[in-house]
């Protein structure tokens, strides 16, 4: 899983698609945008299942994702 979130601030995933390269790149510069907008943590997660459980279980407070992982956390009520 991602790196524990201490439950402290705001939490934003970044999906597994930002990891790569050449994203990744943009990925920091959008990391350093979510720290100015008052997130404390930005982590990237290794897989969409992980991003989706993330978001299920709280660990993270928003996301990134894909419209089928957006979709999925919908329906089950995130």
């Amino acid at each position: 899983m991602a790196p524990a979130h201490d439950g402290t601030g705001f939490c934003f995933a970044l999906p597994p698609s930002l990891g790569l390269n050449p994203v990744r790149e943009l990925a920091l510069r959008f990391a350093d945008v979510l720290y100015g907008a008052g997130f404390s943590t930005v982590v990237p997660m290794k897989t969409y299942e992980q991003l989706e459980l993330a978001l299920l279980s709280g660990e993270a407070d928003a996301a990134w994702g894909p419209p089928i992982v957006c979709a999925k956390v919908e329906a089950a009520g995130g």
